[in-house]
């Protein structure tokens, strides 16, 4: 009967290679689910924030578009567009009959210096003009910049003050 009584108590120990892998499993679980938690509340607020920018008109797709415009060379974006040209052609669509769209860009430079700088702005990006602060497309990248910043600040402040901050009849 003793004999017994120790298989028993040997049988329930468990080796500390055991118990190691037993902690880190329930340490790992616990992490899991505390970020499954959290990735449901973020889930949460991005459809909500989704859902606000669809009422405006916006896609999630325009937000994928405007992040790719951030992450990608512009080279990139513009051989995928061409590509999709290329596409709609083969389909005989509208859009294949539209390839003038990415001839070369007419914009005057002091006028894409200027969006250049206010989406730089808007964007909180440095203040770092690319071009030379004395040439004109230097100044207007600042004043953009500077016009981008004075936006996305205003748009802060109507945030945390309310937008009807300036009526104090």
């Amino acid at each position: 009967m003793a004999k017994q009584a120790k298989e028993t108590a040997d049988h329930n120990q468990l080796s500390e290679q055991e118990q190691y892998r037993r902690q880190q499993f329930m340490r790992a679980f616990a992490e899991i689910r505390d970020a499954d938690s959290e990735m449901a509340g973020v889930k949460g607020d991005l459809s909500a924030l989704y859902g606000r920018m669809k009422a405006m008109g916006f896609t999630k797709a325009d937000f994928k578009f405007a992040k790719s415009l951030q992450d990608k060379d512009v080279s990139v974006i513009i051989e995928e567009h061409e590509r999709r040209i290329w596409i709609a052609k083969i389909f005989g669509h509208q859009l294949g009959r539209q390839t003038e769209m990415f001839d070369e860009d007419r914009t005057p430079a002091e006028d894409r210096a200027y969006q250049e700088g206010h989406a730089a702005g808007m964007l909180r990006k440095e203040n770092q003009p690319p071009y030379d602060p004395t040439t004109p497309q230097g100044q207007a990248w600042q004043k953009g910049f500077n016009q981008g910043t004075e936006d996305v600040n205003k748009d802060l402040d109507n945030v945390v003050n309310g937008d009807d901050q300036d009526d104090d009849d």
